[in-house]
């Protein structure tokens, strides 16, 4: 069992971010166009419960791609995303699928994101733009402490912390505005 430890902070001007990331002497490792399936029981008991599981299918722009399939547990209290993470690699997404399809799971939404990422000072700096919502960079490190304090050296505080998961804000956002909200694409 893993335990992910990260921040999530909405970005204004990831321009300005990607220069104090260089800055810093992060490296980027590279950018991806991911496509990102959920998938609950007709019921929801997984979202009632805090539970998630994602199937994510990532692009290169050479054209590799990995599919990693992630269950995470519920948040614990606290500023920072702490969660219980489990994941695995697969070869297929579309294979992944008919399988959770035939168990009687549905997917409940199904969202696109480009990812570039980096890293620095043991963390995993990711720097995300999602349709609809914007920009936002994740920090994840081995402890709170570490995910803080690239934090504050990039110029974020606590009161920039967004707390919801993209999943939360893009159902909002559709919501809001009467969109499908199953399928968001560029």
């Amino acid at each position: 069992m893993g335990t992910e430890i990260e921040a999530k902070y909405r970005l204004d001007d990831p321009q300005g971010m990607r220069h104090r990331l260089r800055a810093a002497g992060a490296v980027c490792r590279g950018t991806v166009l991911e496509s990102n399936r959920f998938y609950d029981w007709p019921d929801e008991r997984l979202d009632r419960s805090g539970w998630t599981l994602r199937v994510r299918r990532a692009e290169a722009a050479d054209g590799g791609t990995t599919v990693t399939v992630t269950c995470k547990g519920p948040r614990r209290p606290g500023p920072l995303k702490v969660r219980e993470e489990r994941e695995f690699h697969a070869d297929d997404a579309d294979a992944v699928a008919a399988v959770l399809d035939a168990m009687g799971m549905v997917r409940t939404l199904t969202f696109e994101k480009r990812r570039a990422t980096w890293m620095l000072d043991g963390c995993t700096v990711v720097l995300d733009e999602v349709p609809h919502l914007g920009h936002f960079m994740e920090i994840e490190g081995a402890g709170e402490d570490a995910v803080t304090r690239l934090a504050r050296t990039l110029g974020l505080t606590d009161a920039d912390l967004e707390p919801h998961t993209y999943s939360r804000l893009l159902t909002r956002y559709c919501d809001a505005h009467g969109l499908d909200g199953t399928r968001i694409t560029f």
